[in-house]
């Protein structure tokens, strides 16, 4: 037959070299080119390709199964910054920062060390990666979707913002072990927990019906006000460590009811016969109209009828102390059964007291009642966390939220995807071959 025979097509193979920004020069002297579409090696050489200030050598996918052609006429079109393996390794680069960013151990200034690369870079990668993960999911919002969660863990730790103290407040679920709410707030007031209560609340299939916290003034009335039945379990972080008290709160029309039970903490650690103490008391839910100021009408200078003086001794002022239950209130025993997850009490107690013993023994069972849940959660920020860079209340919500909604759903790292010009970006950083160093080494 007449003709050139048909040319065999081999693999083709380039030397690549870059330099970091140290000054080391990496080589390596048989890269792979293959079709970025398909992944193949049959390949063929195809001219060049114009760029900025020079030109660059072109390739052309030559594989009559690649799917490219589907759609077009001839085959994929591509130069050895594009082809499959460049591709691939910058994809690897880049999702081993990810895994990095979300682990959140280490700053920003050791990844670089790491990469030899400078911060800039990384911080710029960095803010990519919170926008592609605000583009997969609401930062807002800590889960996918609704948790089996009943019970939270609130608890609070500082930072220092311009030499301020922040706090960073924190709802747990007991359930899922996965944090359900943040906030960043200068204060730590009823107002501010009451918002965090209710952005745990939406993350939940079922409203919240068990709460611990440590003994701060705001979580309780936050708790007190929220007008729903609840069960509250408080912890104080002072002394006496080995002391407890669960608030059941119920409502009869406008009538709030609070049943204090006060307990040890290995109340439900081992099965046996268990002493606590109880209290109760009731409280309008309106409020009474505040007294007109000054002296009443008609009386002046002590003149007006005189009040009989009360023989009843007069009641210390002030609070009433939160383990005042131990010394105050009626005297029970309960036999609890930690490894069935029972417990039983006299027949004279009030159902409430039953009913909020039940519930934290549910949740406390073969344990001591302590509010350790969000306490670890908090500790993880105060000792792997590194919470670099300008501190403003936004950024280091947004940090925290990142961090985690990963933490939360670990499956998401695998679907974050940044996507932008490194040309481009090495350009306006004047950031000199950062991709090419593990591409090179690979």
């Amino acid at each position: 037959m007449a003709g050139r025979h048909k040319k065999a097509i081999k693999p083709i193979y380039r030397r690549l070299c870059a330099e970091t920004e140290n000054g080391k020069v990496l080589i390596n002297e048989s890269f792979p080119i293959r079709c970025p579409y398909c992944g193949s090696s049959i390949v063929r050489t195809h001219g060049t390709q114009a760029r900025k200030n020079t030109r660059v050598e072109g390739f052309k996918c030559a594989d009559h199964g690649c799917e490219f052609l589907k759609d077009h006429n001839e085959g994929k079109q591509f130069t050895i910054t594009s082809s499959f393996s460049f591709v691939n390794g910058m994809k690897h680069t880049l999702q081993r920062i990810i895994e990095l960013f979300a682990q959140s151990t280490r700053s920003k200034r050791e990844i670089a060390k790491d990469f030899g690369v400078t911060p800039a870079l990384i911080t710029f990668l960095y803010h990519k990666y919170i926008e592609a993960l605000e583009n997969l999911h609401n930062l807002d919002v800590l889960v996918v979707e609704p948790q089996e969660d009943t019970a939270i863990s609130i608890d609070e730790t500082f930072i220092k913002i311009d030499g301020k103290n922040f706090y960073i407040i924190i709802a747990t679920g007991y359930a899922t072990r996965r944090v359900l709410a943040l906030r960043v707030s200068e204060s730590r007031k009823e107002e501010d927990l009451r918002a965090l209560f209710d952005e745990a609340d939406l993350n939940t299939k079922h409203p919240i019906s068990i709460v611990t916290a440590d003994a701060w003034n705001g979580t309780r009335a936050m708790i007190k006000n929220l007008n729903r039945p609840i069960t509250f379990v408080i912890h104080k972080h002072k002394k006496p460590y080995d002391k407890a008290v669960i608030w059941k709160i119920e409502y009869y029309n406008t009538i709030r009811k609070i049943t204090e039970i006060g307990i040890k903490t290995d109340f439900f650690k081992r099965r046996g016969k268990r002493e606590f103490n109880y209290t109760s008391r009731k409280q309008n839910t309106i409020s009474k109209p505040k007294r007109k100021r000054g002296r009443p009408k008609g009386v002046k200078n002590g003149q007006g009828k005189k009040r009989k003086k009360s023989r009843k001794p007069k009641k210390k002022r002030g609070r009433k102390s939160l383990f005042a239950v131990f010394k105050n209130g009626k005297k029970g025993y309960a036999k609890v059964d930690p490894y069935h997850v029972k417990i039983r009490v006299g027949c004279d107690i009030p159902w409430a007291v039953n009913a909020a013993l039940k519930d934290v023994n549910e949740l406390f069972s073969q344990k001591f009642v302590q509010n350790n849940v969000a306490e670890y959660i908090n500790s993880v920020i105060s000792s792997y966390l590194p919470l670099t860079g300008p501190k403003t209340v936004d950024s280091i919500e947004r940090t925290l939220k990142s961090f985690f909604l990963l933490r939360n759903h670990p499956e998401l790292i695998d679907c974050i995807r940044i996507s932008h010009q490194f040309q481009r970006a090495f350009s306006e950083y004047q950031i000199i071959n950062f991709p090419y160093r593990e591409v090179v080494l690979s």
